[in-house]
């Protein structure tokens, strides 16, 4: 019996940066943890399959902000740095990625002053 083989495949030339590249791969792994996982195959603009599309991605995209920038860590960091480029060269991680988290960390409740 062959081994089970599990893998996410980036095309690296596609991303811009290293920073771009690590926003696709948390998003990526996301889906793998959160189970959130969807095949192309009939049906898969059906109603009910985008709504699942929806849900998973918004999955997944939770999923990568909590890991790859949980809040305890972007709040000692906006503590510690002037703003939003420098947060992205400390995380690793585009500007716009790290916009969406700060939004969805206030969709939880959660908020924080950015300077810009």
């Amino acid at each position: 019996m062959l081994a089970e083989c599990k893998m996410i495949v980036v095309d690296k030339q596609a991303m811009a940066s290293d920073a771009e590249e690590n926003a696709v791969l948390a998003e990526e792994i996301g889906h793998y943890e959160t189970h959130s996982l969807y095949v192309l195959e009939p049906g898969y603009n059906s109603r009910i399959a985008r709504n699942n599309r929806i849900k998973y991605e918004a999955r997944a995209k939770s999923w990568s902000y909590k890991n790859r920038m949980p809040f305890e860590e972007l709040q000692e960091a906006v503590n510690k740095y002037c703003g939003l480029s420098e947060l992205s060269e400390y995380f690793c991680l585009p500007i716009d990625f790290i916009h969406r988290a700060i939004e969805y960390y206030k969709t939880q409740g959660l908020f924080l002053k950015i300077p810009e």
